[in-house]
C-alpha cells in the first residue's frame, strides 16, 4: 500500500476515528528542513480515509 512506502503506521481504527503515525525521514524534508507539506497532508489523508471507511454508510 502507498502508506507503507512512507512508513505510515496505523495505530488505531474504530468507527469514525483513526490514529496514524510516521517518522519524518530525511527524504521527507522540504528546503527549510521541516516536514514537507505533501508528507503531512498524506498522513492526514490516510487517517481521514481510514476513519471514513470505518463508519457505516
Amino acid at each position: 500500500m502507498f502508506h507503507d512506502l512512507l512508513g505510515i503506521e496505523v495505530l488505531e481504527v474504530k468507527e469514525g476515528f483513526a490514529r496514524v503515525k510516521a517518522r519524518v525521514e530525511r527524504e521527507f524534508l522540504n528546503i527549510h528542513g521541516t516536514a514537507h507539506g505533501g508528507f503531512i497532508f498524506t498522513l492526514a489523508d490516510v487517517a481521514f480515509g481510514l476513519a471514513l471507511t470505518s463508519s457505516p454508510h
